[in-house]
């Protein structure tokens, strides 16, 4: 059985594991439209949010590299690549005051 990887960040001094499943959750609040996709200011400021210096550029990669299907948005499916994306990035999940720590 696999293990969830998780990312490693510091809240209070102390490490606390970030799962990619709350990575998830947090790019899913800013779908701001709720139309279940992302779109590039959607994903610009999720970057933002985490401390991007260049939020815009993230938002780019990030869904060049998760949009499969060329239609400029990531959709539920795409969503695991941009996961993979900003875990990729080695930002500080504790520093998003709604991050959900287990």
């Amino acid at each position: 059985m696999a293990r969830e990887k998780s990312v490693c960040v510091h809240k209070g001094g102390m490490p606390v594991a970030t799962t990619e499943q709350q990575i998830k959750d947090l790019l899913k609040r800013y779908d701001t439209n709720q139309n279940g996709l992302l779109d590039k200011a959607e994903v610009q400021r999720a970057f933002n949010k985490l401390g991007s210096l260049f939020p815009s550029y993230r938002a780019y990669r990030g869904i060049k590299i998760a949009d499969d299907n060329g239609d400029g948005v990531v959709d539920t499916y795409e969503l695991e690549k941009l996961v993979q994306y900003v875990k990729k990035q080695n930002y500080n999940l504790a520093n998003y005051k709604n991050l959900h720590v287990v």
